[in-house]
């Protein structure tokens, strides 16, 4: 009897030892993928907190004059630019009109752009300064004059090309007629992705860490107790046909080569109109009537 559980033991023990042989690769991988996926959240948790260095600036960031947003919407909206302000360093404001943009003389891209670029101005919006870092999005209801402009200033102004600007822009219009607070949430989403250099944060929870590992090794154990069964098909006379190995050799023959050329526009046809800016920064750029330099662009829809 003591025999027998000696025995069982040490059975037990080889498959631990089998185990860990097998899986060595993926637990290696998988604590170095730990490891560094806890070493960006150090890091992320070290980076200085960037105070705000411009207290001019009214609290308000949304200004719903077309009143296309409920108070509940409108509160929520404030509550998440507020935090995206504090992580990106730049202020977000939104402006919902319904007025005409081509009275007079002035065209509506002139007028748009004149109306965000003075009310950013007029209200020192800016995080760092005012008529610092910022953006300002218009979005107009007028009826056959509906669009936006979206308005940068400071660090946004900076970054953002004409190609930039036409994707946010492209992000409002995707929702806005079926949500004007999902169009105006995917404004500043998309501004802050940009800011960010394209990337956005990914968070990963720790029940996802502390389940990889056994997630991977299952598969892997699926996947190698069918590569053992296949393994029996193939035996050491496989390929022995009459005595003889038999070996079938295949070969390629060169033919002929073909060669296409094409030519790749990198025209981003940007809507800010400063020409193609793309991924350069400094879209649309004008200054306004305050003296202040901005960029931007907009489009009716």
């Amino acid at each position: 009897m003591r025999h027998m559980k000696r025995m069982d033991r040490e059975v037990r023990a080889q498959a631990r030892k089998n185990y860990f042989h097998y899986f060595r690769f993926w637990f290696i991988a998988i604590i170095i993928a730990i490891g560094v996926l806890g070493a960006l959240a150090v890091v992320k948790s070290l980076k200085p907190a960037v105070s705000r260095g411009n207290n001019a600036a009214p609290d308000r960031r949304v200004y719903d004059y077309a009143e296309v947003l409920s108070e509940q919407e409108e509160g929520r909206l404030e509550d998440y630019i507020a935090g995206c302000e504090a992580e990106y360093h730049i202020d977000l404001v939104l402006v919902t009109i319904n007025k005409d943009m081509e009275y007079g003389n002035s065209s509506w891209k002139a007028g748009m752009m004149n109306y965000a670029d003075d009310f950013y101005d007029e209200n020192n919006f800016g995080y760092n300064t005012i008529h610092g870092d910022g953006a300002l999005l218009l979005d107009n209801w007028y009826e056959g004059q509906a669009g936006s402009w979206l308005s940068t200033c400071g660090s946004v102004y900076q970054k953002f090309s004409s190609y930039d600007i036409d994707r946010v822009l492209d992000k409002v219009y995707d929702q806005i007629e079926y949500s004007p607070y999902a169009a105006y949430k995917a404004y500043i989403d998309e501004t802050c992705r940009r800011m960010n250099g394209g990337v956005e944060d990914i968070y990963i929870p720790g029940v996802v860490i502390f389940l990889l590992p056994i997630v991977v090794a299952v598969i892997y154990a699926g996947v190698h107790l069918k590569q053992s069964k296949a393994a029996d098909t193939t035996r050491p006379n496989t390929y022995v046909v009459d005595g003889v190995a038999k070996r079938n050799v295949y070969t390629d023959r060169f033919l002929r080569k073909d060669v296409t050329k094409r030519v790749i526009s990198t025209d981003s046809g940007g809507s800010g109109g400063g020409g193609s800016h793309y991924r350069s920064g400094g879209g649309g750029g004008h200054v306004s009537h305050s003296g202040v330099s901005h960029g931007g662009g907009g489009r009716r829809r």
